[in-house]
């Protein structure tokens, strides 16, 4: 267990004792409202080489205090700032206890919370309940056997007997409680904006995409004015007159039904190298004459639905 400060103490050194542990010291002045971090024990892996540490706190605080992990007022040095700490300290109790993991052959680790410094370093006094075995997160698949320590939901529970996919918990025979998790703190303060990170590189171009497809006819605009006669051109040799055309019709592009505004004519004098002119009866329709197929006897042409028009069929060549 951890002795806690009392409030008002006018010691010229405030510190806690752990059975086996290691505690910050806290100057008087800092008395009695201070957070005072500690270490409950460590378990050395030399197959790994990594040591993990049981860590706590002491508050003498009247109400509960936030400081965001990683912030100036709650980190680990040196190295990542935030490694899994409390952000919310209870008043007036020992706090919750989390585990750390580093390698503490490459360098040495300290926990500053309110300033108070806790030097973390590998040192097999300070070792876990002997007897203890520390095997990090619990796991479904994996057997168990009295002395492992596992981790599950922030809680530590260690083996009463040997198991295999028995779940740490309350009430279950196989496992008792090694430390309890401590209630989860409250989302700490926005922190500020980081700076822009430099501009990336230009992405290739994309691939080209599909041709949309034609839009509609706009309406006809209306007749321009009449231009002024141009001058008389030169007499031209005389030539060949063309043939004159093969025959003549009406007719009227359909109303309504499937085709609407397309008609098949049949006249006898349509081969398919004729060129067949049509041209409205009267008035401009809304939309315009377009000749889609010639054939022999008849051809194909689509314009205004209902509208009536005339057609003119030319040899080849005409």
């Amino acid at each position: 267990m951890i002795a806690r400060p009392r409030r008002g103490l006018a010691l010229a050194l405030l510190t806690a004792v752990l059975a086996g542990g290691a505690v910050a010291s806290v100057d008087a002045a800092q008395a009695p409202n201070t957070l005072l971090p500690y270490e409950r024990c460590q378990f050395y892996n030399p197959e790994t080489g990594k040591l993990q540490v049981l860590l706590g706190y002491t508050s003498t605080y009247s109400s509960n205090v936030v400081y965001r992990a990683g912030s100036a007022q709650n980190f680990f040095q040196p190295g990542t700032p935030d490694l899994g700490q409390p952000q919310e300290f209870e008043a007036g109790t020992d706090g919750q206890l989390f585990v750390i993991s580093y390698y503490p052959d490459f360098s040495d680790l300290s926990w500053v919370l309110e300033g108070n410094v806790l030097p973390l370093t590998r040192d097999p006094s300070r070792s876990c309940d002997a007897g203890s075995r520390w095997q990090g997160a619990w796991g479904a698949g994996a057997s168990y056997v009295p002395g492992d320590v596992v981790t599950r939901a922030g809680s530590a529970w260690r083996a009463a007997s040997a198991s295999t996919g028995v779940t740490p918990g309350a009430g279950v025979a196989a496992w008792e409680l090694f430390a309890a998790a401590g209630a989860d703190g409250a989302t700490g303060p926005q922190g500020e904006a980081g700076p822009a990170g430099p501009k990336g590189d230009t992405g290739a171009t994309g691939p080209q995409g599909a041709t949309g497809a034609t839009g509609p006819a706009g309406d006809r605009g209306p007749a321009g004015a009449t231009g002024p006669a141009g001058p008389a051109g030169e007499s031209s040799p005389p030539v060949a007159t063309p043939a004159g055309p093969r025959g003549s019709g009406r007719a009227r592009f359909a109303a309504r039904g499937a085709r609407r505004g397309a008609v098949v004519v049949r006249a006898r004098s349509v081969t398919p190298t004729s060129v067949v002119v049509l041209q409205y009866e009267s008035g401009s329709g809304a939309r315009p004459t377009v000749l889609r197929r010639v054939s022999p006897g008849r051809f194909e042409a689509s314009g205004e639905p209902g509208a009536a028009f005339r057609y003119v069929v030319y040899p080849a060549g005409a």
